[in-house]
């Protein structure tokens, strides 16, 4: 594989370039076509995988238990459950 640190580094140092760059030719301008509606999606696709990865924690928690003892999948399931009501409400 490729070495971390030299990656790292070349990728910073992209960035910091590529940025300057935009920086130096006015990009901050474009800013006024982001509208409302872009934030809004942009807000949807985030909850939309914070709700994904708290079902599928919840899905392993179910698949790695012990089929004899699923007391810490129920515990999980229903702490979950009551956050989410709690928020509903």
């Amino acid at each position: 594989g490729l070495p971390f640190f030299a990656t790292y580094a070349w990728v910073g140092i992209w960035t910091s370039a590529f940025m300057i760059y935009l920086g130096l030719a006015g990009a901050s301008q474009l800013i006024r076509y982001c509208t409302r509606f872009t934030d809004e999606i942009f807000n949807g696709l985030l909850s939309v995988n914070f709700i994904y990865e708290a079902l599928s924690s919840l899905r392993r928690n179910f698949v790695l238990a012990d089929p004899m003892n699923l007391t810490m999948p129920f515990v999980s399931l229903g702490m979950a459950w009551t956050a989410f009501w709690s928020t509903m409400g």
